[in-house]
């Protein structure tokens, strides 16, 4: 019974040795042979981008056509990129397929655009609460008019924003926002324009009630508003 007991415990111990090698060999090879294979990025085909340019999407990638990768850092590198495309907000969903040639890989992203044009109409009241106008039900009191936002203008990632408002307090404001002003699509200018009048302004309060001075013919209050901003994304 010893005999047999030491023969199973060699037999074990061969085998187990042996797989072990066997595994070490297979996972070397398979390690070694996936780091040498290198291939080059052929084709970039953009499939659902109908309204943003190509040079926006290219613009996020880690990779560009004619680069040489291996299969160790091929789905790192195109995680990178989707993940890019996502944070640009312009897009509901982004994948990235590719098909080995050869010694190419054509690449395929897929997006699905969001949409773009969001208007928002406007409702105010004046008045510090809703209650204090009741008391008074003045409609000339009242604000009204719309905003439009609307983003990736042009196909080109850029943001307009134009506010209209009428009645009480009449204000009228531009925002233009552009992320890529030359070709390596590295700086981008902002710019703002606001201007509000007002035929009615406060003066003083007496007995917690707010006194108002009110010119029908002239604006008691005129602002005028302008920023422009610079920025660098590398």
């Amino acid at each position: 019974m010893k005999a047999v007991g030491l023969k199973l415990s060699c037999c074990f111990c061969f085998f187990f040795f042996t797989t072990t090698l066997l595994a070490q060999k297979i996972s070397g090879l398979a390690v070694s042979d996936s780091v040498l294979k290198k291939y080059t990025v052929g084709k970039i085909t953009l499939i659902g981008n109908k309204i943003t340019k190509d040079r926006i999407l290219f613009r996020e990638l880690t990779f560009h056509k004619g680069d040489t990768v291996d299969t160790v850092i091929t789905v790192p590198m195109f995680k990178r990129s989707e993940e890019n495309l996502y944070n640009t907000s312009l897009f509901n969903n982004v994948h990235i397929n590719w098909v080995i040639e050869g010694e190419y890989i054509n690449v395929f992203i897929i997006v699905t655009e969001r949409w773009y044009i969001f208007p928002l109409p406007i409702f105010e009241i004046a008045d510090r609460n809703f209650n204090v106008w009741w008391q008074t039900k003045d409609f000339s009191r009242i604000v009204y008019g719309g905003v439009l936002n609307w983003n990736n203008f042009r196909g080109r990632n850029e943001t307009l924003s134009i506010t209209a408002r009428l009645g009480y307090t009449q204000r009228f404001s531009f925002y233009y926002s552009i992320p890529y002003i030359n070709r390596k699509q590295r700086s981008g200018l902002t710019f703002g324009f606001a201007y509000s009048r007002n035929h009615q302004s406060s003066v003083r309060s007496v007995n917690n009630k707010v006194i108002y001075f009110k010119d029908t013919e002239q604006y008691t209050k005129k602002e005028y508003g302008a920023s422009i901003s610079y920025s660098y994304r590398p």
